[in-house]
């Protein structure tokens, strides 16, 4: 695909999908506002759910960057990066429940990427626990509790709560709760 065509419809999309959400956007609206065809989208992405899909694992694996949490300082500046990458692709977080219940299919990769970002997290702790930097967790499950807990923080607008377009104010309340929820020694 040619990269300018990969940006105008990634682009026009984006722009969609903050307009409108992700369910009142058609793949039409996409071309028409990527200034293509409807064929000529349909040829790189046949369906919507392709094209998000696309979207959504290029930011996550911006997210699963190869991180090493020496302190919980790094373990707050990478919350600081995936509240970074939040922003700038806050269409695909604000219509995260519209996205998983128009396909299965994203149901699983919306999972999927939750996961592994949680096997960042418990990996770091752990190590950080082990190395005296946090209190050593109880048992699997208190780290995997604590855990949870996090990427609920991290990955959760809660109601009247616009963190993500917000910026750097409401940013650093979130860091604030990771960082007493990680419990610093």
């Amino acid at each position: 695909m040619a990269a300018d065509t990969k940006e105008k419809i990634w682009r026009g999309a984006a722009e969609l999908f903050r307009e409108r959400g992700y369910a009142g956007v058609s793949m039409r609206d996409i071309a028409d506002r990527a200034g293509i065809r409807v064929g000529n989208l349909t040829y790189y992405y046949p369906k919507k759910e392709d094209l998000v899909e696309a979207m959504y694992l290029e930011a996550a694996e911006e997210m699963y960057q190869n991180v090493v949490f020496r302190s919980v300082d790094d373990v707050v500046e990478y919350a600081r990066s995936i509240l970074a990458i939040q922003r700038r692709n806050a269409f695909l977080f604000d219509s995260f429940d519209q996205i998983a219940e128009s396909s299965e299919r994203m149901r699983k990769v919306q999972i999927g990427s939750i996961e592994r970002l949680g096997g960042i997290f418990a990996a770091g702790l752990r190590e950080l626990a082990i190395f005296g930097k946090i209190p050593m967790p109880r048992s699997r499950q208190e780290l995997n509790d604590r855990v949870v807990v996090l990427l609920q923080v991290l990955l959760t607008r809660l109601p009247g709560e616009e963190r993500r377009l917000t910026g750097a104010k409401s940013d650093e309340a979130v860091l604030r709760r990771i960082r007493l929820l990680i419990g610093e020694k």
